[in-house]
């Protein structure tokens, strides 16, 4: 047969050649032959059965990647039919496909149908096979029977956010020889359907029946951004969505990601706000204000452009602090608005039913979206103190909306509401604490996990036989210099406790703090690395949000600043501070990227390398005492001339240092001198009366 396939090829060739005469290779698998011929076969009479219009399919095979790259050597297998889509994922998508294999995770069937000249089109998996052969740099038969390789051949991996990330960069040939096996000889599923078995299936039907699926995912949505965006990314939005769901949605039933959709959408602008993009003109140019008929319409002006940032690594930090910055700036000020005295979020869903007026019993996106148009520069302090003002203009506001003569009418409401609101009233703050929860919008309680220590009598011995698991108990911890070192005197089991319990002491994380302690302007806490579990006389932190550094954390803890948070928040017996949980998750943290919690990390990195150098670590300690002052209270420190911060950024990392220790000095030696501007900074800062009452607070 194969001879006879080859005469019937020559001549082919050589007729087209000369007389320009196509013969259609397979012709009767050829579409357009294919609706000709069905209109000149008669129709069947009768009814016709269930089992004619089954289609006839075995189960699921499985067949190694290696093998189909042989049939393709053969051209028995058509990766590309003439109904196929281009080649459209790109490398990002691919590489999580050639992770999945290399992690040993099954994916997906993949559709063939087997026509009768034993050729193999695929119906469904083109872009994941072009993936794979793409990246080994294999060629496959294009729908015109041609030799090509992918548009992205031989491309190296994109796996900076993914679960190998050592392959980062890797391309097929860098993989060891036990890696580029594991992709050749990993099984793909496939559900072959054979011609001869189906003669009156269409290939075509089943194509666009398996991608035009009832529900199908959309492009630009957060149901597909949730498949590929940097995990960071989407646990972020989805912790904004989780704490506030209950009166912040836009469907109860939300079956589709709809929430999510529209909060991505809200944090994109407040992304563009960050950027100084914070004028009404500069942000008319993502969100479309348009009038349709005597309506007023708010829509995002290109959902691409908000997947080009969400797809865009050296975004990811800011797009994370844009989150919070939605959260904690944006949603905190409109419940403020919104709820009753109590703060009940029933009262602030009701409220914001009531002011959006739903239609059809429904909430609009577009009503989120003016909302947020209308608020996102009004400061709270403002809300505060002009609540059922800035509620009655709002209500106008969106009553304009459904009825107006013109844009530039509403324009013109608009500004005027935004300049009776949006000054922030001067000399509001008189007290200390005040202005830190202003510059710092989020509690604590809501980026870690605290959990108090055990007394050992409320915990079970280990057993061998009994307990699953042992854990060493420490009743008492020694901190040194950031570094929390616990004395063992037991070990215990926590099969009893809930699995987060067991996460917490696991964590090498943690951060430990005494609740107990003499005061002396500091608290005592520390890092413990050792799955420990810790005595009733400590509090555990563990942080159960992405965006934060635990060392920054630390960093807040340790200073004097909330040292003195502390000596005015919790009760004091005998000059001694009895810490409270409710204190702690209610400390003030401010919104910074990863990129600004640096100094502060830096500083506390240097910190645990001088143990046994006293005199040097407690400068460093009050090189971070001074940039937490200055994160609290930039604009009197920078009168005062006091800049620390940028001193800090010029120092340098200890990673990959040989001596570290030896660095420090050096650095200390200089910096420390009277004359350089961080020690003169450190000076200046004493002329600050508001520090003045955290540096020499008495305990009376």
């Amino acid at each position: 047969s194969k001879e006879l396939h080859n005469r019937y090829f020559v001549t082919s060739n050589f007729f087209n050649e000369k007389f320009g005469l196509d013969f259609t290779a397979y012709l009767q698998n050829n579409p357009e032959f294919k609706k000709k011929n069905q209109n000149l076969i008669p129709a069947k009479k009768g009814v016709t059965s269930f089992d004619d219009l089954r289609i006839n399919k075995p189960e699921p095979s499985s067949t190694a990647i290696d093998d189909i790259c042989r049939q393709m050597e053969k051209q028995k297998f058509l990766i590309r039919p003439p109904y196929q889509r281009n080649e459209v994922i790109d490398k990002k998508k691919s590489s999580s496909i050639i992770e999945s294999i290399l992690l040993g995770i099954k994916l997906p069937p993949i559709f063939i149908f087997q026509r009768n000249d034993d050729i193999s089109e695929v119906l469904d998996g083109q872009q994941r096979l072009l993936s794979i052969l793409g990246y080994m740099g294999k060629p496959y038969i294009d729908e015109d029977n041609k030799e090509r390789f992918s548009s992205k051949n031989g491309y190296s991996l994109n796996l900076k956010n993914g679960i190998l990330k050592n392959l980062n960069g890797k391309t097929f040939e860098q993989l060891s020889k036990e890696e580029r096996d594991k992709i050749k000889n990993f099984d793909l599923w496939m559900i072959e359907i054979k011609e001869k078995n189906n003669e009156q299936f269409e290939q075509i039907d089943l194509f666009i029946r398996l991608n035009n699926k009832p529900y199908p995912i959309k492009e630009d949505t957060f149901e597909m951004w949730n498949s590929y965006i940097s995990r960071e990314v989407i646990e972020s939005i989805k912790s904004v969505h989780r704490n506030n769901k209950s009166w912040f949605y836009l469907r109860k039933n939300n079956t589709r990601m709809e929430d999510e959709n529209i909060y991505t959408s809200l944090i994109f602008m407040q992304f563009q706000v960050n950027r100084n993009l914070n004028t009404d003109l500069e942000i008319t140019k993502h969100l479309d204000i348009y009038k349709v008929g005597e309506k007023i319409n708010f829509r995002v002006k290109s959902k691409i452009e908000v997947s080009k940032v969400l797809e865009t690594s050296e975004f990811e930090q800011d797009f994370v602090k844009a989150c919070f910055d939605f959260e904690f700036v944006f949603l905190k000020k409109l419940k403020l608005l919104l709820s009753d005295e109590e703060g009940t979020s029933s009262s602030a869903s009701l409220m914001l039913d009531r002011l959006f007026n739903k239609e059809n019993n429904k909430r609009t996106q577009q009503s989120f979206y003016a909302l947020w148009y209308f608020l996102y520069d009004i400061p709270e302090l403002t809300i505060i103190k002009n609540k059922n003002a800035i509620k009655a203009e709002l209500f106008d506001l969106f009553r304009i909306m459904k009825s107006v003569s013109s844009k530039l009418t509403f324009d013109e409401n608009v500004k005027s509401f935004k300049a009776q609101f949006a000054k922030i009233e001067e000399n509001f703050h008189s007290d200390l604490f005040e202005r830190m929860y202003d510059i710092a919008p989020v509690p604590l309680g809501l980026i870690c996990t605290v959990h108090s220590g055990y007394n050992q009598n409320s915990l079970e011995k280990y057993s061998r036989l009994k307990s699953t698991q042992p854990y060493p108990f420490a009743k008492d911890v020694q901190f040194e210099c950031f570094i929390a070192n616990a004395t063992t005197i037991a070990t215990v089991t926590a099969d009893d406790k809930e699995d987060i319990v067991k996460e917490l002491f696991d964590d090498k994380n943690k951060i430990v703090i005494r609740k107990s302690l003499h005061y002396a302007g500091r608290i005592s806490a520390g890092i413990l690395e050792d799955s420990v579990i810790v005595g009733s006389n400590y509090f555990v932190l563990s942080m159960n949000r992405s965006g934060f550094r635990h060392k920054f954390i630390l960093g807040l803890l340790s200073s004097r600043l909330f040292g003195f948070y502390f000596a005015r928040n919790v009760a004091i017996v005998s000059e001694f501070l009895l810490l409270n949980s409710q204190a702690l998750r209610n400390l003030p943290v401010p919104i910074l990227s990863l990129e600004n919690q640096k100094p502060i990390v830096k500083m506390v990195e240097y910190v645990e390398r001088l143990r046994e150098l006293e005199a040097i670590s407690n400068f460093f300690r009050r090189v971070i005492d001074g940039l937490v002052y200055e994160l609290y209270f930039p604009e009197v420190l920078y009168e005062y001339g006091v800049k620390i911060s940028p001193y800090v950024e010029s120092l340098p990392e200890l990673t990959g240092i040989e001596d570290p220790l030896k660095l420090i000095e050096q650095q200390y030696n200089e910096i420390s001198m009277p004359n350089h501007g961080l020690s003169s900074s450190l000076f200046k800062m004493l002329n600050f009366e508001g520090l003045f009452k955290s540096e020499d607070f008495p305990l009376t």
